[in-house]
């Protein structure tokens, strides 16, 4: 048997107080958002960072 869950399931789970108490616990804790965007936006931001930084320009 075979079942798929749905990332809006696994959203729902992550912010139930319960297993925020584990991730807590296990000293993890939810990335804020839990969509493609929210995943990729910060790291797209710290890549033209450094790229910036690379090319000599203060960055604030």
């Amino acid at each position: 048997m075979t079942s798929s869950i749905s990332s809006g399931q696994i959203a729902k789970l992550t912010w139930d107080l319960s297993t925020l108490d584990r991730l807590v616990a296990l000293s993890r804790e939810p990335l804020p958002s839990s969509t493609p965007d929210g995943f990729t936006n910060p790291i797209k931001a710290e890549i033209d960072r450094a790229i910036l930084k690379n090319f000599g320009a203060e960055i604030e």
